[in-house]
C-alpha cells in the first residue's frame, strides 16, 4: 500500500509545463496590472454627478429669491442647524456663508458663491475636509411657472475617501429627491 501511495505521489508531483508556468504568470501579471489600473484611475470613482429637475408654479424671480434666502434654507434642505453669512461681498460670486449642518454629526463648513447671473443661474462651492461639492442652478421660465434643474458634482479627496464614494454617493443620491420634494412643497405654499 505504501508503494502505491508513493507512486500516486510521483504521478501528482510531476514538474510544471511550460505551458501552464506561462499562464500562471500571465494571470499574475493581468491581475498586478488591473490592480494599478484601479488605483490610479480611483478618479473615476471618486467623483459623483447629479442631475434633478422640478418644475413649480412660481415666478423664476420668486424661486431665485427663496432658494437664495439663507433664512429658508433649513425648510427644505435637511440637517441645516444655522447659517451666517459673512465677509464681503455679501451677494454674487465670491459671497460666503457659514453652515452647520447636523448629518450624522454636527459640522461646520464654508460655502462659496460661485456663479451669479439673477434670475436665471447660480451655484456654490462647499469644501468639507474630503469632500467638495459644487450645486449648480438653473431656472428657466416655461409656461405657467419656472423649471429648476440642479446639477451637482462631488469630488472625493483622499485614498479613504475615494474608496467609500460608492457607499456616500448611495447616501447622497437618495437623500436628493426628497430634498428636491421638500424645495417643491415649500415654494408651492409660498
Amino acid at each position: 500500500m505504501c508503494v502505491r501511495a508513493e507512486a500516486t505521489l510521483r504521478e501528482n508531483l510531476h514538474p510544471m509545463k511550460s505551458d501552464d508556468i506561462l499562464k500562471r504568470t500571465g494571470i499574475v501579471i493581468a491581475s498586478l496590472g488591473l490592480a494599478w489600473a484601479i488605483l490610479c484611475n480611483l478618479e473615476s470613482v471618486s467623483m459623483i454627478k447629479e442631475h434633478r429637475e422640478l418644475t413649480v408654479q412660481k415666478p423664476r424671480k420668486t424661486v431665485f429669491e427663496f432658494i437664495n434666502d439663507k433664512g429658508k434654507i433649513s425648510s427644505w434642505v435637511n440637517g441645516i442647524v444655522s447659517v451666517e453669512p459673512f465677509g464681503e461681498p455679501t451677494e454674487g460670486v465670491g459671497a460666503k456663508v457659514k453652515l452647520v449642518i447636523n448629518v450624522p454629526t454636527e459640522t461646520e463648513l464654508v460655502s462659496t458663491v460661485t456663479e451669479w447671473e439673477p434670475p436665471h443661474r447660480f451655484a456654490w462651492t462647499v469644501d468639507i475636509k474630503e469632500i467638495t461639492s459644487t450645486q449648480t442652478y438653473t431656472l428657466d421660465e416655461i409656461e405657467g411657472g419656472t423649471r429648476i434643474t440642479l446639477d451637482v458634482e462631488h469630488r472625493f479627496k483622499g485614498y479613504f475617501m475615494k474608496l467609500l464614494s460608492p457607499i456616500i454617493g448611495s447616501q447622497i443620491k437618495t437623500e436628493r429627491p426628497k430634498e428636491m420634494e421638500r424645495l417643491k412643497r415649500a415654494l408651492n405654499d409660498l
